[in-house]
């Protein structure tokens, strides 16, 4: 089975906290159900032999060797807590780990570039007032469609004159490629994203949409009581098309390094 596969069938896994026996044994049918999965094959990736694999599978058991259960997770590349299904982890957990199996390994090197970084700026910012604390700021890319879309450049910035109580909601700054959103933001500008809420009505966002990225305004919709997100340059309506909202922007400071060149 392809590698891809177990990752598709990886999001499928069900858990059980109150009987994690019956969602591991479910879990493990999902397995050997596929017609390209054989007990030979869990056999071979697993290094058990196929009477445990048939005792698992057909057997009465109530319980099983730790040994057993870290060979078939490592056959379909999947945690321990996944494969049982006791919810060790919530959904929160599973979904990012999910996200990051499934991330080519140019990514996955970003991703844990990202994360390293944001733990050494909470670690220094221990020892420094929270003024002073570090921002990470993506530099936006703009393909010859002329599509924003994030890129793998980041910059870190301090801003000595923002508002305190502003730092721990802040997840990133972006900084624009061009000048589509003029006049409302343009590249001079750290356009600073906080997500520790949704959106209000007439708050500016930033929203991911079939990959690329737009700001837009979420406004009441005229039909019914749920909200919509527009564009603010062009007015076109992206509530439909919305991957992601990376949150709503909260503040915006000037790269004053940009006029020094």
């Amino acid at each position: 089975m392809t590698r891809e596969k177990l990752l598709d069938l990886s999001k499928k896994l069900t858990s059980d906290k109150e009987n994690y026996l019956t969602s591991f044994h479910k879990n493990m049918n999902l397995y050997v159900s596929q017609p390209d999965m054989t007990i030979r094959e869990i056999s071979e990736r697993s290094g058990l032999s196929f009477s445990t694999i048939n005792t698992v599978l057909y057997g009465n058991n109530r319980d099983y060797k730790l040994s057993t259960i870290i060979g078939l997770s490592k056959a379909m590349n999947v945690s321990i807590d996944e494969l049982v299904g006791c919810s060790t982890l919530n959904d929160d957990e599973r979904y990012l780990i999910q996200q990051y199996r499934s991330s080519n390994p140019r990514v996955q090197l970003l991703i844990r570039w990202f994360i390293s970084l944001q733990t050494k700026f909470i670690n220094n910012s221990i020892s420094s007032s929270q003024s002073e604390s570090p921002i990470t700021i993506m530099q936006l890319y703009s393909d010859s469609d002329g599509n924003i879309t994030p890129s793998n450049q980041f910059s870190c910035h301090t801003f000595p004159d923002i508002d305190p109580g502003l730092i721990n909601r802040i997840i990133l700054g972006i900084q624009l490629p061009c000048c589509d959103y003029m006049p409302y933001y343009s590249p001079y500008d750290q356009i600073l994203i906080a997500n520790d809420r949704l959106p209000r009505i007439n708050e500016d966002c930033v929203i991911i949409s079939f990959g690329k990225l737009y700001i837009a305004k979420k406004v009441h919709s005229g039909n019914n009581s749920d909200a919509e997100y527009i564009q603010i340059n062009s007015g076109k309506i992206l509530t439909p098309s919305i991957q992601d909202i990376m949150g709503y922007i909260c503040d915006v400071k000037i790269d004053e390094s940009l006029f020094q060149r």
